[in-house]
C-alpha cells in the first residue's frame, strides 16, 4: 500500500536526491560508474520533477496547475511580484 505524502515533503526530497547526486556523480564518473552524459541526464530528469512539483505546488491556490497531460503550459504569475 502506498503512502501520500504532503507536497513540501515530495519537494524536499526531489531536492535532497539531486543535491546527493551532485555530490557523488563526480567521483563515480572518475571511477568509471557513471558516464557523465547519463549523470547529467539523470540530474536534468529530477530538475525537471523539482520545477514541476514547485509549478503545481496547491499553496499556490490554483494560480497555475496543470497535468501531465496539459499539451501547452499555463501562464504563470510570479507570486513574489
Amino acid at each position: 500500500m502506498s503512502t501520500m505524502h504532503p507536497h513540501q515533503t515530495l519537494i524536499n526530497e526531489v531536492n535532497r536526491e539531486i543535491n546527493t547526486r551532485k555530490r557523488v556523480y563526480p567521483n563515480w564518473v572518475h571511477l568509471g560508474r557513471i558516464d557523465i552524459d547519463t549523470a547529467r541526464q539523470r540530474i536534468e530528469i529530477l530538475q525537471s520533477v523539482l520545477r514541476f512539483l514547485v509549478e503545481n505546488d496547491p499553496r499556490l491556490d490554483g494560480e497555475r496547475q496543470t497535468t501531465l497531460f496539459d499539451e501547452q503550459p499555463h501562464e504563470h504569475r510570479d507570486p513574489t511580484a
